[in-house]
């Protein structure tokens, strides 16, 4: 036998999640594997889970949390430590799924350590705090050996504990346990508590000299962090059964696994937060759908540009989105937040649940937010699952291309320029953060310098630096400019003078990049006119025209315009 797997099974929250585990380790392991449920003594799951698993086939034995009584996860060292003639001990959290079979593995037949790095860098990210931990056990810390998965740092080696292989016959438990009682005994340790166990492990790996395979996010994907990929992988980490109401994979595996074990459903009825799966969905909701990104230089139509779009029949254009900005501005890379900010907004317009939107009372975006700038509830009207959803940030989006093009491969990019000089003109009749040029005032991402495009943090302590207005404003502008100029391969670019004289034929031009499997079709009485580009030239002053000759007529060129 190559593979024992085992997780934990106890009463209360996690019980559901083992029910679950197992059905899906059954459906895609078969019989072949060991499976072993591990029971916190004192916590015995009730009799419709014991019998579940001893008609699955899964063994269960009872454990005693070898840490601490208030370190429940201490649980996972006693469960990985339970016996097995197998090659190999296989632990996984009890909040994973199987997605696939987990075909033979060459790499697992490697002695040492199998596991894949932490998600994100929880502990550690002082090198202190690694010196002080191994210096504990008097041996030097170890250099960066591998990336978090999602934030992509550099890490000695950090485990995501929640899917591990070792071979059965070392003694990697015992080791553990005595190296987090070690740790957790020793005040001089900061910050131990909730991340002991990860912490203590690659400790004890070390000290038993077993050699590591860095697994890939195939073996334990974090679905809570980031969408599921197309390519599925083999277990999945969902964390809370939110996460998978939201990936319709996840939701449909649920369903499916329900169906082949009926008795699944009275395990799942008694705990709240899973009664949803017990249900039809009242909507099939899409695996992909076309989304699309809205950006630009600040006052060049994009408010416009989104009223155009949502004037679409199952188009649906969410202005400016407050929820984008924490994700943005916390340095993460890349930002994997917002494709999964996608999936809920697309939910709560499927179940029906208005969203904040800056929309008129035709409950289409406003044309203009320096004239209304309020956020009301919006519920827009569509008729199909996969409607087109997209969002506008100016700025924000602006100064994040690169990582939301990585996070969101599929999504169609639009941005909007306009003139240098009535572009600028239009910023000092407009808000105080673009009249004075004040980067107090921008979004996060302009004040985490560190993860801006190159030569953007320069630019932006030139520009901070600038005592003059007039020349703040030009440096802005042609620095966004020369940013689009850069990313415009990868953009779908409306120059504005050119798109408002015919809204509509230019987005009918635009509309086959979105990966919409629908026509453009105008909602009765809404196909946006022709109209005039605006002009108010006359707020400019001498000095505003001195820099922008100075600062823009080069860029100013490269779009077509001329000063």
């Amino acid at each position: 036998m190559d593979h024992s797997f085992r997780f934990v099974c106890q009463a209360g929250p996690l019980e559901p999640k083992a029910a679950l585990l197992a059905a899906s380790l059954r459906r895609y392991m078969g019989t072949e594997c060991e499976c072993l449920a591990a029971i916190p003594a004192g916590a015995p799951p009730s009799a419709a889970t014991l019998a579940l698993l001893r008609s699955l086939g899964v063994r269960t034995r009872t454990i005693v949390n070898p840490l601490a009584a208030d370190y429940p996860i201490g649980h996972k060292i006693a469960c990985l430590d339970l016996p097995t003639r197998a090659r190999k001990r296989v632990f996984l959290d009890t909040d994973m799924l199987c997605l696939r079979a987990f075909s033979p593995q060459p790499r697992f037949q490697r002695p040492g350590f199998h596991a894949k790095p932490a998600d994100l860098l929880t502990y550690g990210a002082d090198p202190e705090h690694w010196r002080r931990v191994y210096g504990l056990f008097g041996l030097p810390p170890p250099p960066p050996a591998c990336l978090t998965s999602v934030s992509q740092q550099a890490t000695p080696p950090y485990f995501n504990a929640g899917f591990i292989a070792v071979d059965a016959r070392a003694p990697l438990a015992a080791e553990w346990t005595a190296v987090c009682r070690r740790l957790d005994a020793d005040p001089a340790i900061p910050n131990k508590r909730p991340w002991l166990d990860q912490i203590g492990l690659p400790v004890a790996v070390r000290r038993l000299g077993l050699a590591i395979d860095y697994l890939d996010e195939r073996y334990n994907f974090p679905a809570h962090l980031k969408p599921l990929p197309a390519d599925l992988p083999w277990c999945c980490h969902y964390h809370a059964p939110e996460v998978l109401l939201r990936e319709p994979v996840l939701h449909e595996a649920v369903c499916d696994l329900l169906a082949a074990w009926p008795s699944l459903r009275a395990i799942l009825d008694r705990h709240e937060a899973w009664r949803p799966f017990l249900s039809p969905p009242r909507v099939r909701f899409p695996v992909s759908a076309p989304g699309i990104l809205i950006t630009g230089i600040p006052r060049s139509g994009t408010s416009f540009l989104c009223r155009t779009l949502a004037a679409v029949r199952d188009s649906v254009v969410l202005n400016e989105p407050e929820e984008i900005l924490p994700p943005l501005g916390q340095g993460a890379c890349p930002p994997w937040e917002i494709p999964l900010l996608y999936q809920r907004w697309r939910r709560a317009i499927l179940e029906g649940r208005p969203l904040p939107n800056k929309v008129d009372e035709k409950g289409l975006p406003v044309a203009d937010t320096r004239l209304e700038d309020r956020r009301r509830p919006h519920l827009p009207a569509v008729a199909r699952a996969d409607f087109l959803l997209g969002s506008k940030n100016t700025l924000a989006y602006l100064a994040c291309l690169p990582g939301l093009r990585h996070v969101m491969p599929g999504a169609a990019v639009l941005a909007c320029i306009r003139h240098p000089a009535d572009t600028i003109a239009s910023w000092k009749r407009s808000f105080p953060h673009l009249r004075e040029v004040d980067l107090a005032g921008f979004p996060p991402p302009y004040r985490q310098w560190e993860w801006l495009p190159p030569g953007f943090a320069h630019w932006l302590r030139i520009i901070e630096a600038t005592p003059s207005a007039a020349l703040r404003r030009a440096l802005l502008w042609r620095l966004l400019a020369e940013h689009l100029w850069r990313e415009k391969g990868t953009l779908h670019v409306f120059r504005y003078e050119e798109w408002v004289c015919d809204p509509a034929a230019h987005v009918e031009r635009v509309w086959p990049a979105f990966g919409a499997a629908f026509p453009c079709r105008w909602r009765p009485s809404l196909r946006p006119a022709p109209s005039t580009p605006r002009r108010h030239r006359q707020v400019l002053d001498r000095e505003d025209w001195q820099a922008l000759e100075a600062v823009c007529a080069e860029t100013a060129r490269l779009w077509g315009y001329f000063l």
